[in-house]
């Protein structure tokens, strides 16, 4: 083999390696993205946390970094987490009864947190004491939308909330329902009469600024992740 022949060969070889590396990688950061969804650092509870571009990507990183670093027992739990929240999905778009299918949502949820309470103590550890607290009220409300779940709410007010949100979504994520403007707006409206009677009138106020928190900072922190998550 001629030296050029060989210095070829040896450059597609390097290519091709550093392709499956990148892919790698990628592979990881999407997987450290769907378990901080799961675990309470999503994209749209980084906004309720109002965290600044250098934690966050300290949360990103470290979710990749242990995804990366773990994959052999955290990809197949984080895989059985999609497969339930997609399973869920699928049953309120037939109109099936979701209960049983929920509840596997949330068994998948403890089971990563279970596996990764290493890298959830090390995420933590990138927020403000504040922050921290408010992280561990939005994670202890799992399936709760995050402008409630960072409320600080009683095991009364989180069961009526769900509830509530279970008869909103049924009509919400309903195949036919969705397209009906008229039923949907009469199931927002229905669900937001429910919450007047669950929220006291400061945890309203509460929802009410966590809202705007997100909207106000949630493109920023979908950008920051995009940008590590190619």
């Amino acid at each position: 083999m001629s030296p050029r022949r060989l210095q070829m060969l040896m450059l597609a070889v390097f290519c091709v390696a550093a392709d499956q590396s990148v892919q790698a990688q990628t592979s990881a950061c999407r997987l450290g993205r769907d378990l901080r969804t799961a675990l309470g650092f999503g994209v749209l509870d980084l906004a309720a946390l109002n965290v600044d571009q250098q934690a966050e990507t300290s949360i990103i990183s470290a979710a990749t970094s242990f995804c990366d670093e773990n994959r052999e027992t955290i990809e197949p739990l984080i895989v059985a987490y999609k497969s339930a929240r997609d399973t869920a999905f699928h049953n309120y778009e037939l109109g099936a009864d979701t209960t049983a299918s929920d509840q596997a949502v949330l068994d998948a949820i403890a089971d990563l947190e279970s596996e990764a309470s290493e890298v959830i103590s090390t995420m933590s550890g990138f927020l403000t004491g504040d922050q921290q607290t408010l992280q561990d009220q939005i994670a202890g409300h799992h399936l709760v939308e995050t402008s409630l779940a960072a409320l600080d709410l009683t095991s009364e007010q989180e069961t009526a909330i769900r509830s509530a949100q279970r008869t909103r979504d049924a009509v919400m994520r309903h195949g036919k329902d969705r397209k009906d403007d008229h039923k949907v707006a009469m199931a927002q409206t229905d669900f937001e009469t429910a919450l007047s009677g669950i929220l006291t009138e400061s945890q309203v106020s509460k929802r009410s600024s966590n809202a705007s928190t997100i909207r106000q900072h949630i493109d920023d922190v979908q950008s920051v992740q995009d940008g590590l998550c190619q």
